[in-house]
């Protein structure tokens, strides 16, 4: 299946400027691994242009606890956001397929360590 249709059933702050918000898969069996990400779309847009209506987001939740989904997102001013801050509970999404890796590589030997800093595009150094 490439899609799935969920529905944005929790959302709480975390951290200054960053959300959590949670999706019921609704019954499909949305399996992913530790690392990837997946588009999310609002299937009827609440602000802003149709142009505007979706973003990829890492999957936050442990793939071993299938329900809920959850993502966790810096805040910043944008249309999708300010929409996914102010959607109501019920509201539903399109959601991808998971896709991508974002996970140490298995070719690095366990003695040397990445850090993953605030800013990805800060070089990862080894020891």
């Amino acid at each position: 299946m490439g899609e799935y249709q969920m529905t944005l059933v929790d959302r709480q702050r975390i951290a200054r400027d960053t959300m959590a918000f949670w999706f019921d898969p609704n019954a499909a069996n949305f399996e992913f691994r530790a690392g990837q990400h997946a588009d999310f779309v609002f299937t009827h847009p609440c602000m802003g242009s149709e142009s505007d209506n979706s973003r990829t987001f890492s999957l936050a939740s442990s793939p071993h606890y299938k329900e809920p989904i959850m993502i966790a997102i810096r805040m910043r001013k944008t249309a999708f956001k300010s929409s996914l801050k102010a959607a109501a509970l019920g509201t539903k999404f399109i959601v991808s397929r998971p896709r991508g890796t974002f996970t140490q590589h298995s070719l690095v030997s366990p003695s040397h360590s990445c850090f993953l800093l605030q800013h990805l595009s800060q070089e990862c150094r080894f020891n």
